[in-house]
């Protein structure tokens, strides 16, 4: 939010730039990538930053098993 807040202090606020940004800060994550999709479809910075403040949630849902998906046993 940091990035956003030097953004519009010098009048550089582009979405595209601030989806970029968002997208390379999940980079790396396990079960991420719905959180990315979401980032890419956002409209408005409220709509990235609602990614971003549910970010855990979206890392909760890649672990959880789907339907019909094998568990595995250790």
């Amino acid at each position: 939010f940091d990035y956003y807040n030097c953004c519009m202090e010098f009048g550089m606020v582009k979405m595209a730039d601030i989806k970029l940004k968002a997208v390379q800060l999940t980079k790396g994550i396990d079960f991420t990538k719905q959180a990315r999709v979401k980032i890419q479809e956002a409209r408005t910075l409220e709509d990235v930053l609602s990614v971003l403040e549910n970010f855990q949630q979206f890392i909760e849902e890649g672990k959880a098993p789907r339907e019909g998906q094998k568990v595995l046993a250790h």
